[in-house]
């Protein structure tokens, strides 16, 4: 806010000793000069012009201008000039205590605005799983969110090994953490809702800020060395199904999972090294996705197999709740086709 023409004007009124008759003209208020003028001159008579409303630039202090000596400022400085007084007294004269307000307010929101930017930028830096992420094998057996994961997990058929429960509140709570590894380091995680909620999305990942997304990443339960067979699934659950069904017969059956219905060009070069065999799921969005699958290994020049469950299931863990891991195991060996245009043509028909 301004400095108050009103006040202004009543403080020139308490110095009419060395201002002189006050003349207001429109937004001006002329006054004699205080200021030296050059010698021989007496002609100082309403020559100190101010502007409590701003001048041209609008300024929140005021301005004035000496006509003969040359002077000018702001109103604040000519008080304090005047008052021998501090800025703050100033303003507070003039009416004009919103001022420091105003610049106090401006500098509070440039700080948070700074600490903001700053929290972004650590964000957009930091990958690290949610808060309160727990290793469900490190609980109390006793702990009520470990048996929530441990039941949930058994009724899946599998097991808890290197998976996270959220023991707190927030947008994760109630989440079994999937995280996603390379070399030793967490790349991504997704995380699965078990509670008892409805509308509450089943999957979320990490902060969006973060800028890296599922098709940025691959989740494997384990990274085979190049020139291995690479199971590929739509989910994380099917992924850890083909791979623990694989251990349960000390078999090694490298599997991963993209998270959708198309392979990005990242994840194509992470894969390119292995044999790829697409598992995808038995619905018609598994359909479909299988075919620009295919079309995408193609174009970047890969081959690939693929195999799918049976119709009477509708991913590979449906299938590991029914039958067990070794029919699992042995239904994927036997039915592996290649993935070429005839193939295609019979599955999309």
């Amino acid at each position: 806010m301004k400095i108050s023409p009103e006040k202004f004007i009543e403080w020139c009124e308490n110095h009419e000793d060395r201002f002189g008759q006050i003349i207001v003209h429109g937004n001006e208020v002329r006054l004699n000069t205080i200021f030296p003028t050059p010698s021989g001159r007496e002609d100082h008579d309403h020559v100190l012009w101010c502007n409590p409303y701003g001048g041209k630039k609008n300024a929140n202090c005021g301005v004035f201008h000496c006509w003969k000596s040359g002077a000018h400022g702001s109103l604040i400085s000519l008080v304090m000039l005047c008052d021998s007084c501090d800025f703050e007294t100033a303003a507070e004269i003039l009416g004009g205590q919103n001022v420091i307000l105003r610049n106090l307010e401006k500098k509070l929101k440039e700080f948070f605005e700074n600490r903001d930017k700053k929290q972004e930028e650590e964000v957009a830096n930091t990958l690290d799983l949610p808060p309160f992420s727990s290793l469900i094998t490190e609980l109390p057996v006793y702990n009520y969110h470990r048996v929530q994961a441990e039941v949930y997990l058994f009724n899946r058929k599998l097991p808890t090994d290197g998976l996270y429960i959220t023991t707190g509140g927030g947008q994760y709570r109630h989440r079994i953490i999937i995280p996603y590894f390379r070399d030793n380091k967490l790349i991504y995680f997704n995380s699965r809702y078990i509670g008892n909620l409805n509308n509450i999305p089943k999957y979320l990942g990490p902060d969006k800020r973060l800028g890296v997304g599922k098709d940025d990443v691959l989740y494997l339960p384990k990274w085979p060395k190049p020139g291995n067979k690479l199971y590929l699934t739509e989910g994380e659950f099917d992924a850890l199904s083909i791979y623990y069904s694989g251990q349960s017969i000390k078999k090694d059956l490298y599997s991963g999972a993209f998270g959708g219905k198309n392979l990005s060009d990242k994840q194509v070069e992470m894969i390119r090294a292995y044999h790829l065999v697409l598992c995808l799921d038995t619905d018609a969005a598994g359909k479909e996705g299988l075919g620009k699958m295919a079309q995408t290994l193609q174009t970047k020049g890969l081959a690939a197999t693929f195999v799918r469950p049976p119709k009477i299931y509708k991913d590979w863990n449906g299938m590991l709740q029914k039958v067990g891991s070794e029919a699992l195991v042995y239904y994927l060996l036997k039915n592996e086709k290649p993935l070429n245009d005839i193939a295609l043509l019979r599955l999309l028909s």
